[in-house]
């Protein structure tokens, strides 16, 4: 057994963690579970002592943020829970009424931190059946609630589910949906194999559609659209094969109906399939889009860890990618939204063997309207918006307040019933070819796409002027050389007697005015002539690069 100092600062000393459950109410945000990994003592920067998370983060994102300045100001608590409550990973958490709930996971295989201030593996806290339930005005107080009805084929805890959770639930308390996942046979001992995961191959059919299967570790989102809203699941894994996200299932609540829908996407270019990613869901203001932000996981198995941000849009079912922070690679981690346009990044891990500690505890911020990563949250002015990024409107239609012009997936809905669910009373699909896919790589618009036989025509126009300049400065050299009685260079003697050819003044030219619009630089006036033909060969080459480049920028990047 070891003991941890007892100075532990369990926000700033944590170097990294992964594998959290996270619930939320409004811009307050709870994290439990999951592994914590303290500083190591040697190396400060990097991960050292590797725990089973034994705390509660309550984090309170109401006011502005500046993470550079303050970040550990978010930290509102950090409580140590109590010993029955179980350390777990991969579990469901939920905010519902005045109390958080905890149900499911896995057992985690990491030393638990005991009240004394030590640490060690030990037989753990049995999952079993049970709700734990923390009310958040009373301390730290949780109980358990057993048996609890999960209300499926067996009262086993489900853990690797997707989540979800849906704010107009009918009771208005909200409730967690959570599908798919695994269960585990309890209790687990540490240091000791468990006998799962073990699917739940079980078939739930709604309606007159069959949901999808039990995927594991996929991502789930709910979507608001004045109703009941819908659930849309993507990603995972199915006996060990990870699954494509070129299709995406959706969950409509009021008719309790799965639906499965291919997507699209710029030039054939999808988002890696993977596991263990996040996301959350943005409605346009006039509910004409729906847009989904999913960032990172695992994929090619859990060999790679993706960064940047793609975007589904819903109701054309169509990826966007967003070249934003392509080095914020994170997976096992967790994503939710703050003041209706901002998507909070916390934890989770980064490039497979890099133990380098997070910065700013884990916290990244991303802005859903300009698409970048930002430090700062001003509200100071009041009630942030959400409006539909630029990049968005300009495939779907419309402006930032919405008007969306397409309304339907490029080839249509493949079953009738969602034109109704998406409320689709007259049809207008994708139309990929009136819209303008180029992907700025900032957040500042980017001009428009010059065509390729512009640039062609200007790199014409130029090599004529650097021509004519040419030729230009030669006469003008020449013509000073005979005022000053400098004779011309002679050919070199040739066998056979040949005569000298007489030296003839050419007459001065000069450029017909009005066509003379670029300027060349000052060197030109001093170099010999084959030098003054190698800078216009290199101009022409940079021209014509241009061109193409722009034409690739119109067409290749579209779907990167």
């Amino acid at each position: 057994m070891a003991t941890i100092p007892a100075n532990v600062n369990w926000v700033e000393d944590v170097c990294w963690m992964n594998l959290v459950s996270v619930a939320q109410k409004q811009n307050q945000i709870y994290y439990v579970g999951g592994y914590s990994y303290l500083r190591s003592t040697s190396a400060p920067s990097r991960g050292g002592i590797p725990l089973a998370n034994s705390h509660l983060y309550a984090l309170d994102f109401s006011s502005s943020v500046d993470l550079e300045k303050n970040y550990s100001s978010l930290f509102t608590s950090v409580t140590r829970l109590p010993d029955l409550v179980p350390r777990i990973s991969r579990g469901n958490f939920v905010w519902r009424e005045s109390s958080l709930n905890l149900l499911g996971g896995a057992q985690t295989t990491f030393p638990i931190f005991l009240s004394n201030g030590s640490f060690s593996l030990l037989d753990r806290v049995p999952i079993g059946d049970a709700l734990f339930t923390h009310n958040i005005s009373n301390a730290n107080t949780w109980t358990r609630n057993s048996p609890f009805d999960y209300g499926g084929t067996q009262n086993t805890p489900i853990g690797k589910a997707a989540k979800a959770f849906d704010e107009l639930s009918d009771d208005g308390k909200g409730v967690l949906w959570f599908y798919g996942g695994g269960y585990w046979e309890d209790p687990v001992k540490v240091g000791m194999e468990s006998k799962g995961p073990k699917l739940d191959m079980t078939t739930i059919t709604s309606g007159n559609s069959t949901a999808p299967r039990g995927y594991l570790q996929g991502t789930m989102v709910w979507v608001d659209n004045g109703a009941k809203g819908w659930l849309v699941l993507l990603g995972g894994s199915f006996r060990g094969t990870v699954v494509s996200m070129r299709y995406v299932h959706v969950y409509d609540i009021a008719t309790s109906t799965w639906y499965t829908q291919p997507t699209t996407a710029d030039s054939d270019l999808f988002p890696a399939d993977r596991i263990e990613a996040c996301a959350v869901a943005a409605t346009a203001p006039d509910r004409s889009s729906y847009n989904i932000y999913v960032h990172g996981g695992f994929s090619n198995g859990t060999t790679v860890v993706e960064g940047g941000l793609w975007i589904l849009t819903l109701p054309t079912f169509h990826w966007i990618r967003s070249y934003i922070g392509l080095e914020n690679k994170k997976a096992e981690h967790t994503c939710a939204k703050i003041h209706e346009k901002f998507m909070v990044v916390h934890r989770g891990v980064a490039v497979m063997g890099d133990s380098n500690c997070d910065e700013y505890a884990g916290l990244m911020i991303v802005d859903l309207v300009t698409l970048e990563w930002v430090t700062r949250i001003d509200v100071s002015g009041g009630d942030v918006v959400y409006s539909v990024p630029e990049l968005v409107s300009r495939i779907v239609g419309g402006n930032g307040a919405g008007g969306a012009t397409f309304n339907s997936p490029t080839n249509g809905f493949v079953d009738s019933p969602l034109y109704s669910v998406f409320n689709v009373t007259s049809t207008s699909p994708l139309n990929l070819n009136a819209s303008t896919t180029t992907i700025p790589t900032s957040s500042t618009s980017s001009p428009s796409p010059v065509p390729k036989v512009v640039g062609g025509v200007l790199g014409g126009l130029v090599l004529i002027i650097i021509i004519l300049s040419c030729i230009l400065l030669f006469l003008r050299r020449r013509r000073k050389q005979l005022e000053q009685g400098v004779p011309p260079p002679e050919l070199p003697a040739v066998p056979g007697g040949m005569r000298e050819m007489a030296a003839r003044e050419a007459p001065a030219m000069e450029l017909p005015g009005g066509l003379w619009t670029v300027e060349l630089p000052s060197d030109y006036g001093h170099r010999e002539d084959g030098e003054c033909m190698g800078k216009v060969e290199n101009k022409v080459s940079l021209v014509a690069g241009a061109g193409d480049n722009h034409a690739s920028t119109q067409t290749g990047t579209g779907g990167a």
